[in-house]
């Protein structure tokens, strides 16, 4: 099963999860279009840091996520970096996306030994439906 959903119907911007029949995962990436965009990806689906709403929010990307980046800056600093064009923007963010895959990579191969898995890919999708990827 491959599942590929587009980001706003931007060519080459996709969320990946390539499983097998039994639902172990085999590998899963995202184009660079996210971050390019100003997308970070978070458990309640995906942030868009350049949108005008985050100009004053000191809240963290992800307040459930433990990265660097969710632990050590709020939205609105990510914002100004990303709308000044500073390069330590897309560094934050990357690493603020990275980590969100390996969680669920984690979260994935939990689900599978706990015989939960169809659940999680179930509320994956619900989560980053394309109507969710705007928030």
């Amino acid at each position: 099963m491959l599942d590929g959903r587009h980001d706003g119907g931007k060519p080459g911007s996709k969320r990946h999860v390539l499983v097998d029949r039994q639902g172990t995962p085999l590998a899963i990436w995202l184009t660079p279009a996210t971050v390019r965009d100003g997308q970070l990806l978070t458990a309640h689906g995906v942030l868009v840091i350049r949108n005008a709403r985050y100009a004053e929010d000191r809240e963290a990307p992800d307040p459930d996520c433990g990265c660097y980046t969710c632990r050590h800056f709020s939205r609105a600093y990510l914002r100004h970096l990303f709308m000044a064009d500073e390069m330590t923007a897309a560094t934050l963010m990357t690493v603020h996306n990275l980590y969100f895959y390996l969680d669920l990579m984690r979260g994935i191969r939990d689900a599978i030994g706990f015989g939960s898995f169809e659940k999680l890919r179930s509320e994956f999708h619900q989560t980053f439906s394309r109507r969710q990827c705007s928030t």
